[in-house]
């Protein structure tokens, strides 16, 4: 009973905290990489702690980068002599740097739109492809047996003789066709018909591929318009394909048991045309597409999942009826303004607390809020930024622990990595009671919580030390 009493007042005492935060109470930052870039970035990666960025510029801090550059945390260096023409996706495999983009050259080497970075200079790969590549994709367990592969996608057709029409593999030694390649013992015989522009390994460890296709092959589904998922031996459809259209699928994000799709106009609902839109992933064969609100009004161009939401990059300046700039998050149930920027948005990537934005921007401020005066300033193409959570998912908390999405269906998952010791998770319910309880191990944690048999409502999670010493708490919403 006193146990009963007790979880009752930790409730009270979390939801009341949790509420009086819950209205944007985020603290941003804005933070410049020396002086930027001169020119539109698209494409940003982590590699060896640093931050990679590729793009169509020339300099980067007013050092020579032609069209990718280093930043270290205080300045930005050139990759020998870069490349010739536009950086579009960059990728880490088997512990090297890829570039894939419309460049054909690194000084008089030849890296036909495909190249990889040695430490010292650019390699190319095998002879290269005869066309941009969008998109790439390292995967482990593509094969059941053999090496892992990196996935690359983009809008060309061959390399030298070999025919390699918008996909191809590399494993470290040769380029190779998807169709000549044997998954569980067997052969794909058919590749999408037009160019792909994005490639994910969903939630399931599927890869999905998103571009202006209309036609993948036959499976045992159907086949539809821009967006299939590869399965091993098989292609095969996730939605409702009288919903699509073929303006193109340029970018995808996993949150949770989401899988985030978005693009150039991709699907109506209602008579109205979208931009952005989802699929759960755990309701197999034939996903329904779930609009995000009001969505978004224009061409949505990346996404990256930050502080437990996902950001949206774009084209657009309204999201959910909101004015924003050209970046809005979705926390599961609606809309919030980011930042203000004068351009596109092209590409972003999260590292640890911060968000790093890069595009056609050559200056930003952060939104208008209560008790903060928006200074808009020169920010070149791109910029660091920070915000903390609002409340909904830590509350005093002495470690992070990230959760997606939230709100949710009842589905949620809970990242957090524990410095010292082992731990465990209870969620309790409105009446105080322990519904859920799971094991955490000193280290990553990534748990799956099921609460999808829960009515809706508000819950409570609580992580505590196996000596019972508390680490962090904080509030599930089941809608």
């Amino acid at each position: 009973m006193k146990k009963r009493i007790a979880n009752l007042l930790y409730l009270f005492i979390i939801v009341t905290v949790s509420l009086l935060f819950t209205e944007k109470t985020k603290c941003q930052t804005i933070t410049s990489l020396g002086t930027g870039l001169n020119g539109t970035v698209r494409a940003l990666t982590m590699y060896n702690g640093n931050l990679y960025a590729g793009g169509s510029f020339t300099t980067a801090g007013g050092v020579a980068a032609n069209c990718i550059a280093e930043w270290n945390g205080t300045s930005w260096d050139s990759l020998s002599t870069g490349l010739n023409d536009t950086v579009f996706s960059l990728c880490v495999y088997k512990g090297n740097l890829y570039a894939g983009g419309a460049f054909t050259k690194s000084g008089k080497v030849s890296v036909n739109h495909l190249a990889m970075w040695n430490g010292t200079k650019w390699d190319s790969v095998s002879r290269g492809l005869n066309g941009n590549v969008y998109s790439m994709i390292t995967y482990d367990s593509l094969q059941t047996s053999g090496p892992s592969l990196l996935m690359i996608g983009g809008a060309f057709t061959s390399s030298a003789k070999l025919s390699l029409k918008y996909l191809a593999l590399w494993n470290g030694i040769k380029l190779d066709s998807i169709r000549r390649t044997k998954f569980d013992n067997s052969y794909i015989h058919t590749v999408p018909d037009n160019t792909v522009h994005a490639l994910i390994s969903d939630y399931y460890q599927d890869i999905d591929i998103g571009g202006i296709f209309s036609n993948a092959g036959s499976g045992p589904y159907l086949k539809y318009a821009g967006f299939v998922q590869f399965d091993l031996t098989q292609w095969f459809t996730d939605a409702d394909q009288t919903v699509l259209d073929s303006n193109g699928i340029l970018a995808f994000a996993n949150y949770g048991t989401n899988l985030m799709v978005a693009g150039n106009g991709y699907f109506t609902s209602g008579g109205k045309k979208q931009y952005i839109g989802y699929v759960n992933l755990t309701s197999p064969p034939q996903l329904q597409w779930t609009t995000m609100g009001s969505g978004v009004n224009n061409s949505v161009y990346c996404m990256a999942n930050y502080n437990s939401d996902i950001y949206a990059g774009g084209a657009f300046d309204t999201a959910g009826g909101l004015r924003v700039g050209y970046i809005a998050a979705w926390n599961g149930s609606t809309w919030d303004s980011v930042i203000t920027l004068n351009n596109h948005v092209q590409s972003m990537v999260a590292n640890g607390s911060v968000l790093y934005i890069a595009g056609d921007f050559t200056s930003a401020a952060p939104v208008i809020s209560k008790g903060r005066n928006p200074q808009s300033a020169s920010y070149n193409h791109i910029v660091e930024f920070n915000s903390a959570p609002n409340g909904i998912n830590t509350i005093n908390s002495k470690s992070e622990a990230r959760i997606f999405p939230n709100p949710s269906n009842g589905i949620f998952t809970l990242q957090m990595k524990l410095t010292s010791e082992n731990a465990s998770l209870e969620v309790y319910n409105v009446l105080g009671e322990n519904i859920y309880s799971a094991p955490m191990q000193k280290g990553a944690n990534t748990i799956l919580l099921n609460l999808s048999q829960q009515p809706s409502g508000i819950y409570l999670y609580r992580i505590a030390s196996e000596q019972g010493e508390y680490i962090t708490s904080g509030k599930l919403i089941i809608e």
